[in-house]
């Protein structure tokens, strides 16, 4: 096993070693040796509501060892602040908390070999994926501002790293005035959408690439900025060739949200295409402030769940996924006319 040492740093290739130079077995037991490393995503409270948060009756098992549990008090502090910016003299009274937490224990020391990314959170890829396919069960803002990991020690001692990938620490949700948490049920159903995901074979580069936009479009605080994206996606999922894009985009979404009974009309679809590009719906939109939306808002909001509901759905149904993988079948169950 790898030794991770304090100052002054031990080299540890055995390889190049003489013998008498190579560690004894003794100080590969050291106190200073790492025994287990687990990875934890929180989940910040947002509005009260009367629904039970997964993991308050216990932890609940999610598909690669992924759990969602209710953390101790003292833990989910200590994570907060080894994840907040340090600052100098500055101790600010939270206004928020914990409400639960993705939580995956990555390696043990009796397991296998030390990992190769030691500090890098999440590194295998399968904490952030929970978060990209809980927005298709529930609306929620969760990223990864509050991402650790835990390195823990035979001598007892602990280290907690952040993550740095700032470009997902933020998402924008479409309903900010609803919860933004899992329940018990959601939870179990997040856990059967994770095993279709990993486990029923790659999904269709159509799906794949919605997928991919649909968790983009979170970023964007702002309307005529997401727009594009969420087009993008619906394109992905639709476009045919490369004429009448209007009039297939306008079609084809129509129908696939009628499917889905979201009030997502022809004219609805033609106005989000026409204005994808440009600044021409008046006001900016802060899609990260609460508010009511006018009847363009509404439609955009109308095309992300359909979004949402068309990807799940293909996750969960192959038969349904693999429309996406033949021109023709688009064609057929979503016809529309071309120039």
């Amino acid at each position: 096993m790898s030794v991770v040492a304090s100052s002054p740093p031990v080299r540890d290739d055995r390889s190049v070693l003489s013998e008498n130079q190579r560690p004894t077995h003794a100080f590969i037991r050291s106190p200073r040796a790492l025994i287990e490393i687990v990875d934890y995503l929180l989940v910040m409270t947002d509005l009260g509501a009367s629904a039970v948060p997964a993991g308050r009756d216990g932890p609940i098992s999610l598909p690669s060892e992924i759990r969602v549990e209710c953390l101790e008090q003292a833990l989910a502090e200590r994570l907060l602040d080894a994840a907040e910016p340090r600052g100098e003299n500055w101790e600010a009274t939270r206004q928020f908390g914990v409400i639960h937490a993705y939580v995956r224990t990555v390696w043990k020391e009796a397991s296998s070999p030390d990992p190769d990314e030691l500090y890098n959170w999440d590194h295998e890829g399968r904490l952030y994926p929970c978060v990209q396919l809980s927005r298709l069960v529930r609306d929620n803002a969760v990223g990864t501002e509050y991402a650790i990991r835990l390195l823990r020690r035979r001598d007892g001692s602990e280290q907690l790293v952040p993550f740095a990938g700032y470009e997902s620490h933020v998402a924008y949700r479409l309903h900010p005035e609803e919860r933004g948490w899992l329940d018990t049920d959601e939870a179990a159903e997040l856990a059967h959408l994770l095993d279709c995901y990993w486990n029923r074979g790659p999904l269709p580069d159509r799906v794949g690439r919605a997928l991919r936009r649909v968790d983009l479009v979170t970023r964007e605080r702002y309307l005529e900025d997401a727009l594009p994206v969420a087009v993008g996606a619906a394109e992905a999922l639709l476009k045919i060739g490369r004429n009448s894009l209007k009039t297939q985009f306008a079609s084809r979404v129509s129908k696939l949200a009628a499917e889905l009974d979201l009030g997502l009309d022809v004219e609805s679809c033609r106005e989000i295409y026409e204005d994808r590009s440009a600044l021409v719906h008046g006001a900016r939109v802060d899609l990260a402030e609460p508010g009511d939306l006018d009847r363009f808002g509404r439609s955009f909001v109308a095309l992300q769940e359909a979004l949402r509901g068309t990807v799940r759905h293909a996750i969960e149904d192959r038969s349904f996924a693999a429309l996406f993988d033949d021109d023709a079948q688009i064609e057929q169950r979503w016809p529309a006319k071309t120039d």
